[in-house]
C-alpha cells in the first residue's frame, strides 16, 4: 500500500471539516479530504498531548466474579450483559469476540428510550447509528469538554444540523476546564430504559475506530427505581450511586447544568445497592481540606486503604498516554503515585510494573502505524524520563487475541503472589499528573487538571480474582534490549504490515 498523498498533490479535495481537530486515522479518509498543512493524526491539538489519549485470545471471556448483575431478563428476552467485557474488535476469529461487546450489542440489549454520553470525542453521526432502529422519539444529551478533543462547538454544531425529521433530540452540555491543559476526558453513558436506569463506564471514544479497532474495556451495570414503599429513600449503603452523584455534581458549575441535574436525579431516585464496584472520580481544581481525597489518586488511596497486600504482590499499570512524570521516579510514579496504589501503606521494596507498546508493537498491529495515533506519547516527554523504560513491559494479549489490537484501555491492578488479582480498576485515566493530580504544598492541595472515570472492581470473597479478568497476559514480557516505547512525533521508515510508513504525509 502506498503512503496517503500529500496535501499538495491533491488540490481539489473538499477540506476536511475539523481541520486540526481532526480524530480520523483511516488512510482513506486521507485521500477524501484535505487537510491544514502539516497536519498529521495525532499531533499537538489545541494543548500538548503527553497527558492525554488523543486520537490523531483463545479463552473465552469470563465476567469478574463478583459483578453486579442486570434484573432478571427472562421475561424480555434479554441476555444479562453485566459486569466487565472486552469490546469487539473488527475481523478477529469469533472465539475472541464471543464475549465481547460493541456499542451497538449494549444499546439493543438496553432498548434505551433516552440517554446521556460525556465523552472526550464523539462522532454524533456514528453514535446515532448505533442505536435501534425505532420510530420512539430519543432525548439525548452529549457532554464534551469546552475545548480540547470533539469541544462543544463542534458537537453543538452537529446537533443543529440534524434534520428535523431526526428521531433525535440531541442537546450539548459543556465540562468547565479551569486548568491549562485539562480535558474532559470521561467515558461514560446512562441510559433510562424501561428496565431502569443502566451505567455503561468505558475506555472508548465515541468514534469508529475506537469501538472497532482498538482493545477497549466497558464495565456495565443497572438499576431499579427505589421502592415507593419506602419513600425516595435509597437502601442504607449505596455506595455506588453516592459515588456517582457526587461525580455528577461536579458539573454544578457548567453553564448547562439544568441538562445534566436531571439525570443526577434520576441516579438518585434508583437503587444501586447491588452494586458492589466503587467510583475513582478525577475533577479539575485545587482541592484542599475534605475534598483533597475526593479525587484523582488520593481518592483511590482512601479507598484501598483497607486492602491487605502481601510484600511479594505486584502493582500493574497499563495505559495509552504518558504525561511528564519528572526527572527520576520517586518525583511522582514511585512516590505518591504509587502510594496511592497501595493504599498509603510504605512502598518500600515496591516498583510498578507498567504496559505500554514498543515501536514495533504499533508496527505490527493490524492498523499498522496509524494505531500510534492513539498512544501520543511525545518524544520530548520521553527525553526528559529515560528512567521509565526499566518499568515498561510490551502489549501481549494472545489469551484474548488482542496483541496486535493496540489498546486504549486503560487498567490498573494488584496481582497477588499467587497469581490472583485482589483489584482491577478500570478508568479512562492515563499515566499523568494531569489525569491523577499532583500532591503540593506540603501535601495539604491536590491539584487536578482533567475530568476522569473509572470503576474499581474486587472480589466480594477476598479470594482473588482469576488473572484471565486481565486484558493482557500475566506474566508480563519486560522490554528487551532493541524494544523502544512508541513515541508519536517521529518518523519511521521501516514499512509497517499495510506497507505504510509515519508521519502518514
Amino acid at each position: 500500500m502506498s503512503k496517503v498523498p500529500a496535501k499538495d498533490s491533491l488540490p481539489d479535495l473538499p477540506a476536511c471539516r475539523y481541520g486540526r481537530e481532526c480524530y480520523r486515522a483511516n488512510p482513506l479518509h486521507f485521500k477524501q479530504f484535505s487537510h491544514p498543512e502539516g497536519y498529521m493524526p495525532g499531533m499537538k491539538r489545541s494543548h500538548p498531548v503527553d497527558d492525554d489519549d488523543k486520537p490523531s485470545g483463545s479463552q473465552k471471556r469470563a465476567n469478574i466474579a463478583t459483578a453486579p448483575q442486570l434484573p432478571a431478563n427472562g421475561a424480555n428476552g434479554r441476555r444479562d450483559i453485566a459486569g466487565f467485557h472486552l469490546t469487539k474488535v473488527l475481523g478477529l476469529p469469533a472465539e475472541h469476540n464471543s464475549n465481547a461487546l460493541s456499542l451497538s450489542d449494549i444499546l439493543r440489549e438496553i432498548r434505551p428510550t433516552s440517554s446521556i454520553h460525556f465523552n472526550f470525542m464523539i462522532d454524533l453521526e456514528w453514535l446515532l447509528r448505533q442505536y435501534p432502529s425505532s420510530s420512539s422519539p430519543h432525548e439525548m444529551t452529549l457532554v464534551v469538554g469546552e475545548s480540547s478533543g470533539t469541544d462543544y462547538a463542534h458537537v453543538n454544531r452537529d446537533a443543529q444540523a440534524l434534520p428535523s425529521s431526526s428521531k433525535f433530540s440531541v442537546k450539548v452540555a459543556r465540562a468547565r476546564l479551569f486548568l491549562q491543559y485539562g480535558s474532559h476526558h470521561t467515558k461514560m453513558s446512562l441510559l433510562k430504559s424501561t428496565d431502569g436506569l443502566h451505567v455503561l463506564i468505558s475506555t472508548a471514544n465515541l468514534i469508529e475506530r475506537d469501538w472497532g479497532e482498538k482493545t477497549q474495556g466497558v464495565f456495565i451495570c443497572s438499576a431499579r427505581p427505589n421502592d415507593s414503599t419506602n419513600g425516595a429513600a435509597k437502601k442504607s449503603v449505596d455506595n455506588f450511586g453516592d459515588d456517582l452523584v457526587q461525580y455528577l455534581n461536579a458539573y454544578s458549575n457548567s453553564k448547562e447544568w439544568t441538562l445534566i441535574k436531571e439525570w443526577c436525579d434520576a441516579v438518585s431516585a434508583h437503587d444501586f445497592s447491588s452494586v458492589k464496584a466503587r467510583l475513582i472520580a478525577s475533577v479539575p481544581g485545587y482541592h484542599r481540606a475534605n475534598d483533597r481525597d475526593k479525587w484523582g489518586h488520593m481518592r483511590l488511596r482512601t479507598t484501598l486503604r483497607s486492602v491487605d497486600r502481601d510484600q511479594r504482590c505486584h502493582l500493574v499499570g497499563q495505559f495509552s498516554s504518558i504525561g511528564s512524570l519528572g526527572a527520576k521516579p520517586e518525583t511522582w510514579v514511585c512516590g505518591q503515585f504509587l502510594r496511592s496504589l497501595v493504599g498509603g501503606q510504605p512502598t518500600t521494596n515496591c516498583r510498578p510494573l507498567l504496559i505500554y507498546p514498543t515501536v514495533n508493537d504499533v508496527r505490527n498491529s493490524l492498523e499498522g502505524y496509524i494505531a500510534g495515533a492513539s498512544l501520543p506519547y511525545q518524544s520530548k516527554t520521553a527525553d526528559r524520563q529515560p528512567w521509565l523504560r526499566s518499568l515498561l513491559h510490551r502489549w501481549r494479549s494472545d489469551s484474548h487475541g488482542r496483541s496486535r489490537a493496540m489498546p486504549h484501555i486503560k487498567s490498573y491492578a494488584l496481582i497477588t503472589a499467587d497469581d490472583k488479582v485482589r483489584w482491577m480498576l478500570l478508568t479512562s485515566a492515563n499515566l499523568s499528573k494531569a489525569a491523577w493530580g499532583e500532591l503540593q504544598k506540603s501535601d495539604t492541595q491536590l491539584m487536578i487538571r482533567s475530568y476522569e472515570l473509572g470503576v474499581l472492581l474486587e472480589d466480594d470473597q477476598h479470594a482473588g480474582m482469576d488473572t484471565k479478568v486481565l486484558p493482557y497476559d500475566w506474566p508480563l514480557t519486560k522490554y528487551d534490549g532493541d524494544d523502544r516505547p512508541w513515541v508519536t512525533d517521529v518518523k519511521y521508515s521501516a514499512p509497517d504490515v499495510l506497507g505504510m510508513t509515519w508521519p502518514p504525509h
